[in-house]
């Protein structure tokens, strides 16, 4: 299940296709070639964005996950800039071999940027469901350049197969691959903080993608030709982050009672965060018909450059992001009837700019998750967030109020399924709060540190029948506070951190003699110290476990004489282990390798 090296493929070449080209899966045979073009890379499937790899090999044993590219319909080759020179730079690389594997394993799309993906990491994501996308940032450096000779030279046929473009900060020449798009059909281009000179350079790409489509332009200044080129096409996804008109230059909307532009027809989701933009053009995307999800944060309206007013509609959202708010009676007017699911209201420089969107009777009824972290509270703010009748998902990560005492008989107290806590202080001020909800499926506390002794008090009889899933990563825990969460009959997902003066396998072997045995699912644990085999030995006891990671010094290799193989009831059973310092030699990699072989194991560089 794990790394095929080089020496399987070319030293044992008679073996590699027994073992691999007489099976019922040939993409998956092929997908090993990706990690011995140089001796210096390698390379991985990624399968929750349908990314192959390609990357700089490291102190690492990893799972490359290829037997999961059979599912994925378009995969897309990731590398960076740095990777795919020393790629290309290879005196055995052939481009006619290297288009012919791109064939066979059925590329059909290509990610550039400055970072490297070396294995397919085990997520660990908000338990109460609060997802943070994973924005591209500006580098800082200088950018590295991506030959076009690389696209250029791919055959026609791959060329044919293109339908995923992203470049992220490098440098890219972008008119000279105009004539890829002749004959294919690119549904999702995206292009953040490039040396982009012109910004035409990359919209007239937009001429030429004639199906729905996913467009995202991070770091740009945009002339009124390339607004028009946007509105003129048929986008799906549209971002438009950090994102702003040229100068000395006007865009004004086609106001002829016979035209519309095509984009109204089409546009679902709108990001403009960080970006300024005029009200005209704001109040044109916004109304398109079956738009659903927006993030404006940390926009600013720039003066409109025609006579209109934004006009307010009557609808349904799914999503509203309005992260670092900019005072905008635009905004308050457009939204003033609007209903939606998710508001994400984080950050706000001044709160009580906020708390117009509290009193929406539209939001009122319709808000149901709410996310509020990173901003300043007090006590009465709480009352306010009681107007929302149907919460059922709140996010007060780093903006618990410190003092609550005695609090009111809140309805979410009731209501909530989920809360994020996280990167507070919880002291004898405020810990009460968190003791009076009744319902609570998921918590997280995560990061925040607890005065000694309340933590007992906070998991109350309710809770611990309730409580589905737990993070107390990065909190520091009193082996009292460790037994107060055992009887938590239907905990599924546990992440927590070890004290240092005991063993992982001191608790695992706890839990295995509690209730939690048969609920726990998935199982995420940091420490302090080293682990050794009786650690990992000791996880055979909780054999529902589908996801388990470590994170940890070192790894000890002790404990030989208790080797066993595991035997997990869920088959794709995945164990990753992170170390700060890695220490392990192939003898023992060799001897994991045997306790895990029928199961997801990787081992790698925190």
């Amino acid at each position: 299940m794990n790394s095929i090296v080089f020496a399987d493929i070319v030293n044992d070449a008679h073996n590699y296709r027994t073992r691999y080209f007489n099976q019922t899966r040939p993409q998956e045979a092929f997908m090993y070639f990706f990690g011995v073009l140089n001796a210096s890379l390698d390379a991985c499937f990624i399968p929750n964005i349908s990314v192959v790899s390609i990357f700089r090999k490291r102190n690492q044993y990893i799972d490359q996950c290829f037997r999961y590219t059979e599912e994925i319909q378009n995969l897309v080759l990731k590398i960076s800039a740095d990777s795919l020179e020393l790629l290309m730079a290879t005196p055995s690389f052939n481009m006619a071999i290297f288009n012919w594997l791109l064939l066979i394993t059925k590329i059909s799309g290509f990610y550039f940027d400055n970072t490297e993906c070396s294995f397919n990491p085990i997520k660990c994501p908000n338990v109460c469901g609060f997802i943070k996308i994973n924005v591209p940032k500006k580098s800082p450096n200088s950018l590295k350049a991506v030959s076009s000779t690389f696209l250029l030279n791919l055959s026609d046929v791959n060329k044919r197969r293109i339908a995923h473009l992203r470049f992220i900060n490098v440098d890219f020449c972008f008119d000279k691959i105009q004539n890829i798009f002749k004959e294919n059909n690119v549904s999702y281009f995206e292009v953040a903080y490039c040396s982009v000179d012109e910004c035409h350079k990359i919209t007239e790409f937009l001429l030429k993608m004639t199906e729905q489509n996913i467009f995202k332009l991070r770091g740009v200044e945009m002339k009124p030709d390339d607004v028009d080129r946007i509105l003129r096409s048929k986008v799906r996804i549209l971002v438009l982050d950090t994102c702003t008109i040229c100068k000395d230059t006007v865009w004004t909307p086609n106001k002829s009672p016979d035209f519309e532009y095509e984009i109204i027809h089409y546009l679902q989701t709108l990001n403009v965060s960080s970006s300024k933009l005029p009200s005209d053009l704001m109040q044109l995307l916004l109304h398109s018909f079956n738009l659903e999800n927006l993030n404006i944060s940390c926009f600013e309206f720039l003066p409109a450059n025609s006579s209109s007013s934004m006009i307010g509609l009557k609808r349904k959202w799914n999503c509203l992001q309005i992260d670092k708010y900019i005072p905008s009676d635009y905004l308050k007017n457009l939204l003033k009837e609007y209903s939606v699911y998710s508001l994400s209201l984080c950050e706000s420089f001044i709160f009580n700019d906020i708390i117009s969107f509290f009193n929406t009777g539209y939001f009122n009824n319709s808000v149901k998750t709410l996310d509020l972290s990173d901003n300043s509270l007090t006590v009465d703010f709480l009352a306010i967030i009681d107007n929302f009748k149907n919460l059922k998902r709140l996010n007060l990560s780093a903006s618990l109020p410190l003092s609550i005492y005695s609090p009111s008989n809140y309805r979410f107290f009731a209501t909530l399924r989920d809360l994020d806590v996280s990167r507070n202080n919880i002291t004898s001020t405020n810990f009460e709060f968190l003791a009076c909800f009744t319902s609570l499926r998921s918590l997280n506390i995560s990061e925040s540190k607890i005065e000694k002794g309340l933590f007992t008090k906070m998991l109350t009889v309710e809770l611990i029948a309730s409580l589905v899933s737990l993070d107390l990563s990065g909190v520091h825990l009193e082996f009292s506070d460790f037994k107060r969460f055992l009887p938590c009959k239907k905990l599924k997902c546990l992440y927590f951190k070890v004290a240092n003066d005991r063993s992982l396998s001191y608790y695992v072997d706890i839990l295995v003699f509690t209730a939690i045995k048969k609920s726990l699912n998935v199982l995420n644990v940091e420490i302090d110290r080293n682990i050794s085999i009786d650690d990992l030995v000791s996880l055979n006891g909780l054999s529902n476990l589908s996801e388990v990671k470590i994170i940890c010094n070192a790894f000890l290799f002790v404990g030989e004489e208790n080797l066993i193989k595991f035997d997990f009831f869920n088959p794709e059973f995945r164990l990753e282990l992170c170390l700060r310092h890695y220490n392990l030699d192939m003898y023992t990699i060799e001897i994991l390798k045997e306790m895990f072989k029928n199961y997801s194991f990787s081992i790698i560089s925190e």
